[in-house]
């Protein structure tokens, strides 16, 4: 798949504007399309060139993991290790199977149709917290929402729907036990972009020690996480592809608010 890119990549360097413009004379009227679609490729590659690279690294732990103990299943006839060695091969299983959902979703995000419409907010977090059937109920939460300064926003649904669901499925992951869990929802207008912003009341980051790996894909920043330590990132990708911004704030043992600068989308 490397090899691969990285072929892309040269022959796209190889195309000049003026070999394009060969095929089609009118295209001098379109300089800025032509340079736009150049940058996108370019970005495109760079996008799987360091995820490729990302991905193979993360594959290689529990590879060599299951290398290793099976080597060891090998030399042992002692049932206890036997045993022990197998919930190794499950752990190591599990690690590759979240590697590999994550790598998919990773290339499907490029895929998504961005098709944008008018969308009420409201009617999104109802269907976000429909997914999680008596979660709150379970973790004795409470989830507070104000979307009257920003009741709707033209863009994508998929994407806002993916965007909350990832923050609100940490809130819950992220829960801290001595205190029932606060989840706030706010949007406000700043000109064309729509602000997003969730705060709950979790175990929070420790951004000194993470903060340079964040939006890293495949990154865990808690051994209470069993996900494939993709949602940060995929949201990031997600409101980046579309000119937004994602910004966190985040203190160990006090919580963690997510601000999701969404550039609203022009209606046709």
């Amino acid at each position: 798949m490397q090899n691969n890119i990285n072929q892309f990549t040269e022959n796209l360097n190889k195309i000049s504007e003026a070999d394009i413009k060969l095929y089609d004379p009118q295209l001098d009227e379109k300089d800025d399309e032509i340079i736009r679609l150049k940058e996108e490729l370019a970005n495109t590659y760079q996008y799987l060139n360091d995820f490729v690279y990302i991905a193979a690294h993360a594959l290689k732990s529990p590879v060599a993991n299951l290398n290793l103990v099976t080597i060891l299943l090998e030399k042992t006839n002692d049932i206890n290790e036997v045993k022990s060695y197998l919930q190794t091969i499950k752990q190591s299983i599990k690690r590759l199977d979240q590697t590999i959902h994550g790598m998919v979703l990773g290339f499907q995000v490029k895929a998504w149709d961005y098709k944008p419409k008018l969308i009420s907010l409201n009617a999104v977090l109802d269907s976000v917290i429909l997914k999680y059937p008596g979660k709150f109920e379970c973790l004795s939460a409470k989830i507070n929402c104000d979307f009257e300064n920003c009741p709707e926003i033209f863009y994508n649904e998929n994407i806002i729907f993916e965007i909350i669901n990832i923050f609100l499925q940490n809130s819950f992951k992220y829960k801290a036990d001595e205190r029932e869990l606060h989840v706030d929802v706010k949007s406000e207008r700043i000109d064309d972009i729509v602000l997003i912003r969730i705060s709950d009341n979790g175990i929070g980051i420790d951004l000194e020690k993470h903060g340079k790996d964040l939006f890293q894909p495949f990154k865990k920043f808690s051994p209470r996480s069993d996900g494939n330590g993709m949602g940060l990132y995929l949201a990031r990708t997600l409101i980046e592809k579309n000119s937004g911004k994602l910004e966190i704030e985040s203190k160990p043992n006090i919580g963690t608010t997510v601000k999701c600068f969404l550039k609203e989308q022009q209606k046709s």
